[in-house]
């Protein structure tokens, strides 16, 4: 069965609408005509259909199933496997993240992170917070290197006296912040990876102990 969109004459393939492949149903008209001048039939394309149309046919399937379901966390783990294996390049990825798909206030992330924590098993001890050891300050640096601050990896249940005392200082963060603001910000000739935040996240555990 084939639709005609009269305005612009061109002919869709309905069947391959049907099984899911929104990516072909829009593409040719994207590509004819200018988004704004598009029937609304058109513009109710979702985020997420709009962001995997942003990339070469050779990588949409891959940027489609890092976005699938509807957890941050879930999403950030699967780019991190693709990175690792080479299945997406660090270049996709950023392009990805520069969509404002994975942006969380501190606020719930700080909820999601205590959740995951004591789903992990990591029940809280007595008078103790959670800490994010790669800071949410920070959050999106971390993401676009394909990791998630909210990763219980990353984070642990620390005494509150030791907690305020890494986040005190006369700097936003205090001495533990200013840390990782010291190595985000050195000079560097290559983007900063996963491997080289994990190698300053272990690092920096040795000297933060819980």
């Amino acid at each position: 069965m084939r639709v005609v969109y009269s305005p612009l004459d061109v002919s869709i393939n309905v069947i391959e609408a049907t099984q899911g492949n929104r990516s072909a149903l829009f593409a040719t008209l994207l590509s004819v005509t200018p988004v704004n001048k598009v029937s609304g039939f058109v513009r109710k394309l979702t985020k997420i259909d709009g962001a995997v149309l942003a990339f070469s046919n050779a990588v949409q399937p891959a940027i489609r199933t890092i976005l699938q379901g509807p957890f941050r966390i879930d999403r950030i783990k699967r780019a991190e496997m693709m990175l690792a294996t080479g299945q997406i390049s660090l270049a996709d990825w950023e392009k990805l993240v520069d969509r404002a798909l994975f942006i969380q206030n501190k606020k719930y992330s700080r909820a999601v992170a205590r959740k995951l924590k004591q789903l992990d098993g990591g029940l809280r001890p007595p008078r103790t917070v959670l800490h994010h050891y790669l800071p949410l300050e920070f959050d999106q640096v971390f993401v676009r290197a394909g990791l998630d601050p909210n990763d219980p990896r990353f984070t642990a249940w620390v005494e509150i006296g030791k907690h305020m005392g890494w986040h005190s200082g006369p700097v936003a963060g205090g001495h533990f912040n200013y840390e990782w603001r010291r190595f985000i910000n050195a000079p560097r000739t290559t983007p900063l990876t996963s491997r080289d935040i994990i190698n300053e996240f272990n690092r920096i555990t040795q000297k933060y102990t819980p």
